[in-house]
């Protein structure tokens, strides 16, 4: 057997001790350390689509309704239209992406699903997190933001790779790497832990 064998190498029992030790403490990296894949919610991103849509349609409605100064009806419609109908976009390719969004491994993170959509970044690289768990009877608008150490690198590196139509979008949500319970399939916590345990790494 594999103790045997170690004997017949001539270690000594103190050093028996370590290198189980060892193998132990390698397991357990690998346990801790596993890739863990997140993906978006079908259901959310189904009821999501309704919501933003409807109210997409409902703003264009409203922008031509008699009662109201039609130029400044026509101006808060689009601007809702345009606001919720992006959402309503967003929400139909959450719905019909198959492949993780969101992806914890022994390197750190790979963000596909924030506004910044920043992409690998490393536990060096991460300053903190910061959950706020939000329910109000089955909705859930809990959020987790991670906090990068450099967001300012971050977000110039992420401006020059983006495609020109979304360059627009990173004023909206460039603060942090936000992951919102609405949009995500489970429970944010359920990250939030696996993060925590890799910073604590």
């Amino acid at each position: 057997n594999n103790g045997g064998a170690v004997m017949k190498m001539g270690y000594s029992p103190e050093k028996r001790k370590m290198i189980f030790l060892g193998i132990c403490i390698w397991i357990r990296f690998l346990i801790a350390f596993g890739v863990h894949k997140f993906y978006p919610s079908k259901v959310k991103s189904l009821l999501g689509t309704f919501v933003y849509g409807f109210v997409a349609f409902a703003a264009l409605g409203f922008s031509g309704k008699d009662g109201f100064d039609p130029s400044w009806g026509m101006l808060f419609g689009l601007i809702f239209a345009l606001v919720f109908g992006a959402g309503m976009i967003r929400s139909v390719l959450l719905l019909i992406k198959f492949s993780p969004v969101f992806i914890i491994d022994d390197e750190g993170i790979i963000d596909n699903i924030s506004g910044l959509r920043a992409g690998r970044v490393t536990w060096d690289d991460i300053d903190r997190i910061d959950l706020d768990i939000n329910r109000i009877g089955l909705a859930d608008y809990s959020t987790l933001e991670i906090f990068p150490k450099n967001l300012e690198a971050l977000i110039a590196n992420r401006r020059r790779s983006a495609p020109f139509i979304k360059k627009i979008f990173f004023w909206l949500d460039s603060s942090s790497i936000s992951l919102s319970g609405f949009e995500m399939k489970g429970k944010l916590k359920n990250i939030a832990d696996v993060l925590n345990q890799g910073l604590a790494s």
